[in-house]
């Protein structure tokens, strides 16, 4: 067990005492292996961990002969000195239309910090990504690997999608906004990459330096205790409008799978943060008293679901 995300490592059913055998090949001290599994190489599995006899790696180069990416129609077969992993069935996004990505930052925070602490345990070896999804999953799975470069390297955007960029055909598709109509403007994952760039640039993020706190990020990204993102540390906060027609002294209410809160619902939350101004974007669903009265001064910057802001 890995916090919250399996680690799954392919063996034969052979073991001896305390060592189980990689299909022939490296052995593995299993007593260090918390909640060990075995599994067939065709079925479904997080991580993959191998090093048996084979061919040649496969996959598209990423990174120094040490990343390669490859888009599969079924998990690989295991190869000597090599290592192959997927997220196929560690990550979902959620989406609210017909949007499928790009994954958010805590997740990005999470995959950067189990391929680092792979590149480093099998230093040796060459590791593959490899996914089995469609053009979507593949799309989201190089926006992770790109970013880890950007990330983890200090890349810049057009150095991170160099090597993806050579694949042909392109696997990728363009990222969409939320809605169910056709898309007439798209994102490529190299645009993703330059804001990713532009923000560590100016010390909106990192991984490094503990000042991006993942726990917090995950609390509040949760619709159920606010759905509340910092953008600009220090200076821009964005949370989901909220509702005072709510029964008298409730601060929350679930209804039709949907919670609303009360804006006294954030006081505390805007304390923390130090929030002393409110743009709200909505129709008018609450009285702004509800956060003049906490010294939290209230503007009104109304439009349109779906259009462009004024």
């Amino acid at each position: 067990e890995k916090g919250k995300r399996q680690l799954w490592i392919l063996v034969d059913e052979k073991r001896t005492n305390n060592t189980c055998l990689l299909m022939g090949s490296a052995v593995i001290d299993h007593t260090q292996i918390e909640n060990f599994n075995t599994f067939s190489p065709t079925s479904s599995c997080n991580y993959i961990f191998t090093n048996v006899a084979g061919m040649d790696v496969g996959g598209q180069p990423i990174y120094q002969n040490r990343l390669f990416f490859l888009p599969c129609q079924e998990v690989p077969e295991a190869k000597k000195n090599v290592v192959y992993f997927s997220t196929d069935d560690i990550y979902t996004y959620h989406p609210f239309c017909d949007d499928f990505g790009p994954y958010n930052l805590s997740t990005l925070y999470h995959f950067c910090e189990d391929l680092r602490e792979l590149m480093q345990e099998y230093d040796q070896e060459s590791i593959v990504y490899y996914t089995t999804g469609n053009k979507r999953q593949i799309t989201n799975c190089a926006f992770l690997l790109a970013s880890f470069l950007v990330m983890e390297f200090d890349m810049n955007a057009d150095e991170a999608w160099e090597p993806f960029s050579k694949m042909e055909p392109s696997p990728f598709v363009g990222f969409r906004d939320a809605t169910y109509g056709p898309a007439d403007f798209t994102m490529s994952v190299a645009d993703c990459l330059r804001g990713l760039v532009k923000a560590r640039s100016v010390g909106f993020i990192s991984f490094h330096d503990d000042s991006f706190y993942v726990e917090e990020y995950e609390h509040y990204d949760e619709p159920i205790n606010g759905d509340l993102h910092v953008v600009v540390p220090g200076r821009f906060i964005a949370f989901k409008g909220p509702d005072d027609d709510l029964p008298a002294g409730r601060r929350w209410l679930d209804s039709n799978g949907v919670r609303r809160f009360h804006p006294k619902h954030y006081h505390d939350i805007f304390g923390d943060f130090h929030v002393r101004t409110v743009v709200r974007l909505n129709e008018k669903r609450y009285r702004r008293e509800h956060f003049t009265s906490a010294g939290i001064t209230v503007h009104d910057l109304y439009f349109d679901d779906c259009t462009v802001p004024p």
